[in-house]
């Protein structure tokens, strides 16, 4: 647990109080470069990806948050600047990635019916 990674994921927030999502990135992305472990860096990733809608990168955060969190206890105090439970995070995590496949499904059959030559 980097001393860094945290200022960087204190960056994002103030970041993203602005409103400067962007800038939020980039903050979070200089945290999981440091540390590709940094769970909460991913998230909030995820999460400032879903604000752009970007639901690729939102998706691909979102995933390696659930990988990292396998081996964790619901119970334990993941690192970072706010002291959040691994199990809390897995259910925001899974509701999050749910919604979003099930986006995309709808999405795709949308797409169906608009072009139906294509598929």
């Amino acid at each position: 647990d980097s001393l860094d990674t945290r200022f960087y994921q204190l960056m994002s927030i103030v970041e993203g109080e602005r409103g400067d999502t962007q800038a939020a990135i980039t903050a979070l992305r200089k945290a999981v470069f440091l540390d590709r472990d940094f769970v909460m860096g991913h998230f909030g990733l995820a999460v400032n990806f879903l604000k752009l809608e970007e639901q690729q990168h939102a998706e691909r955060h979102l995933r390696n948050c659930i990988s990292l969190l396998q081996s964790a206890n619901d119970d334990d105090i993941l690192p970072g600047v706010e002291e959040i439970a691994a199990g809390w995070l897995k259910k925001v995590v899974q509701k999050n990635l749910k919604e979003l496949t099930r986006n995309r499904d709808e999405q795709k059959n949308i797409d169906r019916r608009r072009h139906p030559h294509h598929s």
